[in-house]
């Protein structure tokens, strides 16, 4: 099993990651964190009465299980990052209109595996928790992509990856899925849906949305731990589709972002593709904290207004 307990010492106090990928931050006053320094273990013990999120890094002999990690002096933030998103794969299977990283009138071949490799050490030597391998589509790499799997594994890097959840071109699903599930360092995949049937094949094709929902059940019933991801424009943008998406997560047991529309790459200056306005959003996000209250699913965006409380970690990776 791939350890992903980490504990990063840092200059405000703690930053931690559970096995399952869980990112928490603990402040602590200056004696603590230089006591932290001196005699990590000693001082972490200590500090468990207080902070009972600790005793899982402990194992039943009281032995630090966790990595630690000691952040470089001075610095008043963050000294490394905490998760780094790599565009591994240019190549992709669809051509959604608001597709922002991509110009297919600029097509870029895969890098060789020699730079590919050099990048992912590179985001470990820079003391990273997590990668978010992206792209493209990722998958379109089929039974390959665990070859870059066992990597970030070997690497200590926690993984999450994203996905259009099109997956026709992988003939034996079960095989794939099933050994994709024996990497236990995947925190999280990421599942594009963009709202019900009719919406989501107008923006990203015909008959991909019953893929793609095949695809969120056949990972969620496997255990894994996933996420839709929805991009918010003006005609999505409505409480019609955020209480679609928000009851297709409570039913995968899922967990649902809404990332508002950029307007680069391929949606840039498209006028048939435009951004929500300043009411539709405010409608849309007020709905969103309800749904999150009324479903008990995790719902979180960096514009959240509602809900009383903090939704995103106090530092966003």
């Amino acid at each position: 099993m791939t350890n992903l307990q980490r504990i990063r010492v840092d200059n405000f106090g703690l930053i931690t990651q559970t096995q399952k990928g869980a990112i928490q931050r603990i402040s602590l006053n200056r004696p603590e964190i230089d006591a932290v320094k001196r005699s990590p273990e000693g001082a972490l013990l200590g500090l468990k009465d207080t902070n009972p999120h600790l005793a899982q890094f402990f194992d039943r002999s009281r032995h630090l299980s966790a990595r630690i990690d000691i952040a470089d002096e001075p610095a008043e933030s963050l000294t490394r990052p905490l998760r780094i998103y790599y565009g591994i794969e240019p190549s992709c299977n669809l051509s959604c209109i608001f597709c922002g990283p991509r110009d297919l009138s600029h097509t870029s071949g895969r890098p060789p595996a020699e730079m590919e490799e050099f990048l992912l050490k590179q985001i470990a030597d820079a003391g990273s928790f997590q990668v978010q391998l992206t792209g493209g589509e990722i998958f379109i790499r089929g039974f390959k992509l665990f070859d870059t799997l066992r990597r970030t594994s070997e690497l200590g890097l926690g993984t999450l990856l994203g996905t259009n959840g099109v997956w026709d071109h992988i003939k034996d699903r079960n095989a794939f899925i099933n050994e994709l599930a024996g990497f236990d360092h995947i925190t999280e995949v990421k599942i594009s849906i963009d709202g019900n049937e009719e919406f989501h094949d107008s923006v990203r094709g015909s008959g991909n949305y019953k893929r793609t929902v095949r695809t969120l059940f056949d990972l969620s019933e496997k255990g894994f731990p996933v996420r839709i991801s929805t991009t918010v424009c003006k005609d999505s943008c409505t409480t019609e589709q955020i209480e679609h998406l928000a009851h297709l997560a409570k039913q995968a047991n899922a967990g649902l972002q809404p990332i508002p529309e950029r307007s680069c790459g391929r949606s840039k200056g498209k006028t048939e593709f435009q951004l929500p306005s300043p009411i539709d959003l405010f409608k849309y996000t007020l709905r969103a904290a309800q749904l999150r209250e009324e479903l008990g699913i995790p719902i979180t965006f960096n514009f959240d207004i509602f809900g009383g409380g903090r939704q995103q970690q106090i530092y966003d990776p």
